[in-house]
């Protein structure tokens, strides 16, 4: 009675003969070892702050903290090379020309 509930088991997985069922599963772990790799990759980049490859610009509008003086952003625009020392002196004394007196 038992050996009737058995059926083909006793033969194993390859009861049909064939020996390719291991590549799907090569395929499949090559792809999760692919993913893998990728997420690591972005999670470590975005932690270490670099900015992607294809970023070829800063990104637009980038609101100043409250912490920032307007010289502070002005120097560092210079430093980044968004404008010249010329346009950064004539810049910074329209700053302070238009500033109000602190009294």
């Amino acid at each position: 009675m038992i050996q009737r509930f058995q059926g083909d088991w006793g033969r194993g997985m390859h009861h049909d003969g064939g020996d390719w069922h291991w590549i799907p599963m090569l395929v499949v772990m090559v792809a999760l070892a692919v993913l893998l790799v990728w997420f690591v990759s972005t999670v470590v980049r975005r932690g270490s702050g670099a900015s992607p490859s294809f970023s070829a610009a800063p990104p637009p509008h980038q609101h100043p903290g409250p912490h920032r003086s307007a010289e502070d952003i002005l120097a560092e625009r210079l430093a980044h090379g968004d404008i010249e020392v010329d346009d950064y002196h004539r810049r910074l004394e329209a700053l302070h020309k238009t500033r109000p007196n602190p009294s």
